[in-house]
């Protein structure tokens, strides 16, 4: 049958249940705050296209018309 040296033995080489739901439970944590920086992270980025956008939208009018001489004048 199973001896208490083998029990020690396993004890070091495999991960007790309690140990396993701690380190389940910290790893699931930590998920959890990189799954909410990314949400954070994508949201300010669509933010700042936005805003480049509607800035570049008319400098980009402006090059075309100053290097093609569209419009006339």
């Amino acid at each position: 049958m199973i001896e208490h040296d083998d029990l020690e033995r396993l004890d070091e080489r495999y991960v007790k249940r309690i140990e396993c739901i701690d380190l389940r439970s910290a790893t699931d944590q930590r998920i959890d705050t990189v799954i909410t920086d990314l949400a954070i992270n994508k949201t300010k980025l669509n933010i700042l296209i936005g805003i480049l956008s509607t800035i570049a939208v008319p400098v980009i009018g402006i090059a075309v018309k100053l290097l093609f001489n569209v419009g006339g004048a």
